[in-house]
Protein backbone atom coordinates (compact mmCIF):
# COMPACT_ATOMS: atom_id res chain seq x y z
CA UNK A 1 0.00 0.00 0.00
CA UNK A 2 1.60 3.88 -0.91
CA UNK A 3 1.06 6.64 1.26
CA UNK A 4 -1.18 9.26 0.00
CA UNK A 5 1.28 12.61 -1.08
CA UNK A 6 -0.86 15.63 -0.75
CA UNK A 7 -1.05 16.91 -4.05
CA UNK A 8 -0.20 20.85 -3.94
CA UNK A 9 -1.53 23.03 -7.04
CA UNK A 10 0.71 24.26 -9.51
CA UNK A 11 1.03 28.18 -8.90
CA UNK A 12 2.85 28.15 -11.98
CA UNK A 13 0.28 26.51 -14.26
CA UNK A 14 -0.80 29.93 -15.86
CA UNK A 15 2.65 30.76 -17.18
CA UNK A 16 4.00 27.39 -18.89
CA UNK A 17 0.13 26.78 -19.74
CA UNK A 18 -0.47 22.76 -18.76
CA UNK A 19 3.34 22.10 -20.15
CA UNK A 20 3.16 17.92 -20.22
CA UNK A 21 7.15 18.03 -18.74
CA UNK A 22 5.81 20.86 -16.22
CA UNK A 23 3.05 19.34 -14.88
CA UNK A 24 5.55 16.10 -14.28
CA UNK A 25 7.98 17.88 -13.00
CA UNK A 26 5.08 19.33 -10.19
CA UNK A 27 4.06 16.28 -9.17
CA UNK A 28 7.65 14.89 -8.84
CA UNK A 29 8.56 17.82 -6.28
CA UNK A 30 5.71 17.39 -4.71
CA UNK A 31 6.56 15.61 -1.82
CA UNK A 32 9.85 17.80 -1.16
CA UNK A 33 7.33 21.35 -1.80
CA UNK A 34 5.39 19.74 1.51
CA UNK A 35 8.21 19.31 3.60
CA UNK A 36 9.63 22.68 2.79
CA UNK A 37 5.87 24.06 3.66
CA UNK A 38 5.89 22.24 6.89
CA UNK A 39 9.37 24.18 7.80
CA UNK A 40 8.15 26.86 7.41
CA UNK A 41 5.09 26.66 8.84
CA UNK A 42 6.76 25.39 12.08
CA UNK A 43 9.36 28.97 11.96
CA UNK A 44 6.71 31.02 11.17
CA UNK A 45 4.52 29.73 14.14
CA UNK A 46 7.28 29.79 16.30
CA UNK A 47 7.27 33.59 16.01
CA UNK A 48 4.21 33.67 17.30
CA UNK A 49 2.00 36.57 16.57
CA UNK A 50 5.11 38.22 15.36
CA UNK A 51 5.23 36.01 12.32
CA UNK A 52 7.97 36.43 9.28
CA UNK A 53 8.42 38.01 6.22
CA UNK A 54 9.22 36.10 3.09
CA UNK A 55 12.75 37.67 3.70
CA UNK A 56 12.73 36.35 6.90
CA UNK A 57 11.92 33.29 5.46
CA UNK A 58 14.71 33.71 3.37
CA UNK A 59 17.44 34.10 5.81
CA UNK A 60 16.35 32.16 8.43
CA UNK A 61 15.50 29.04 6.64
CA UNK A 62 18.59 29.78 3.81
CA UNK A 63 15.94 29.36 0.88
CA UNK A 64 16.09 31.16 -2.46
CA UNK A 65 13.65 34.12 -2.82
CA UNK A 66 11.86 31.51 -5.37
CA UNK A 67 11.47 29.06 -3.48
CA UNK A 68 10.47 30.79 -0.25
CA UNK A 69 7.95 32.96 -2.29
CA UNK A 70 6.46 30.13 -4.24
CA UNK A 71 5.71 28.27 -0.46
CA UNK A 72 4.50 31.21 0.97
CA UNK A 73 1.98 31.53 -1.65
CA UNK A 74 0.70 28.19 -2.22
CA UNK A 75 0.10 28.34 1.78
CA UNK A 76 -2.42 31.56 1.27
CA UNK A 77 -4.60 28.61 -0.59
CA UNK A 78 -7.51 27.97 1.65
CA UNK A 79 -6.77 24.01 0.63
CA UNK A 80 -3.33 23.98 1.91
CA UNK A 81 -1.77 21.20 4.71
CA UNK A 82 -0.28 24.08 6.37
CA UNK A 83 -2.07 27.56 6.31
CA UNK A 84 -0.60 30.75 6.29
CA UNK A 85 -2.40 34.35 6.55
CA UNK A 86 -0.91 37.95 5.68
CA UNK A 87 -1.23 39.43 9.40
CA UNK A 88 -2.38 42.53 7.36
CA UNK A 89 0.58 44.58 8.71
CA UNK A 90 3.75 45.67 6.46
CA UNK A 91 7.04 45.69 7.93
CA UNK A 92 10.10 47.93 7.12
CA UNK A 93 12.80 45.71 4.87
CA UNK A 94 16.33 46.95 4.10
CA UNK A 95 16.17 50.18 2.04
CA UNK A 96 12.47 51.39 1.50
CA UNK A 97 10.52 48.42 0.77
CA UNK A 98 7.56 46.86 3.25
CA UNK A 99 6.59 43.65 3.54
CA UNK A 100 3.09 41.72 4.75
CA UNK A 101 4.11 39.26 7.58
CA UNK A 102 2.65 35.95 7.46
CA UNK A 103 1.62 34.39 10.88
CA UNK A 104 0.14 30.91 10.93
CA UNK A 105 -3.60 31.30 12.76
CA UNK A 106 -5.96 33.79 11.54
CA UNK A 107 -6.29 34.72 15.24
CA UNK A 108 -3.72 36.55 15.13
CA UNK A 109 -4.22 38.83 12.13
CA UNK A 110 -3.87 42.77 13.22
CA UNK A 111 -2.46 41.98 16.89
CA UNK A 112 0.71 43.23 16.29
Amino acid sequence: MTAKVHQIEDITRNYHRENKNSEDANQFVSPGKVAMQEQIYRYITGRGKMGATCQEVERDLKMKHQTASARCSEMQKPNAKYRLYKNGIKRALPGSQKASAYVSSPGQLFLV
